[in-house]
């Protein structure tokens, strides 16, 4: 399927989106507006953002566009590190050898004093860290008052699941790259047997795609039905 085939069909769902092109396509819709706008917005604004939501919900695929975003604005790249692995001497070498930094999947548990550190060695370099989270901030059972003083004056945007159609842009966006044409009732199909997420959907596409490979035939929903029940 062409673009202009692509575009047209996005039309037909009457879903608002763009693509932004990275790791992995990411399909701007309702359900994340909020938190793409705050990550373009970064650093210019703020010295730290906070998106929280579900898995799947592409809380990492935004992670690489805010460090694509970074690149592009300053030429310098983006440090990546986990909330289970932030110690105090990994954020001394994160904002050593970078400005920018992404935290994922910060939550309870974390190491207070260490994400303190990282947001004030940040500030005072005048750069910015992009925490991803599943919970917003006050959910985490924080003690450090500094901290949550802190957290609290960043900006933050929870990342929604996508609606019903999202998941059609979505499904069809994924086959389409694979260049494969698929009936509308494939995707009716998909639409009642997986969950509510961009990663759901990339896993049943990469399935059906499989299956067809593997026997030789079209995808439609009588060859799904042997996937999906």
């Amino acid at each position: 399927m062409n673009r202009q085939a692509v575009k047209n069909a996005q039309l037909h769902f009457d879903l608002q989106t763009r693509v932004l092109l990275g790791r992995e396509d990411f399909f701007v819709a309702p359900c994340n507006t909020e938190a793409v706008r705050l990550v373009d917005s970064l650093p210019e604004m703020n010295a730290g953002a906070l998106i929280y939501g579900g898995a799947g919900s592409g809380k990492t695929h935004l992670a690489h566009l805010f460090a694509e975003n970074i690149l592009k604005k300053t030429g310098e790249k983006t440090a990546f590190v986990n909330a289970d692995a932030l110690t105090l001497d990994a954020s001394e070498r994160i904002l050593n050898g970078a400005r920018f930094a992404v935290l994922e999947n910060a939550g309870e548990g974390i190491g207070e004093e260490y994400l303190f550190h990282l947001l004030n060695a940040a500030r005072n370099a005048k750069g910015c860290v992009l925490i991803t989270a599943r919970l917003p901030y006050r959910e985490w059972n924080l003690r450090l008052p500094d901290l949550i003083s802190r957290l609290s004056a960043l900006p933050s945007a929870a990342v929604g699941l996508p609606d019903d159609n999202a998941m059609r842009y979505v499904l069809l966006k994924m086959f389409s790259d694979r260049q494969l044409r698929v009936p509308s009732d494939v995707i009716e199909y998909l639409l009642k047997r997986i969950e509510r997420s961009f990663a759901a959907a990339q896993k049943a596409v990469e399935a059906a795609d499989e299956l067809s490979l593997t026997e030789g035939k079209n995808i439609t929903v009588s060859l799904l039905s042997r996937l999906f029940h």
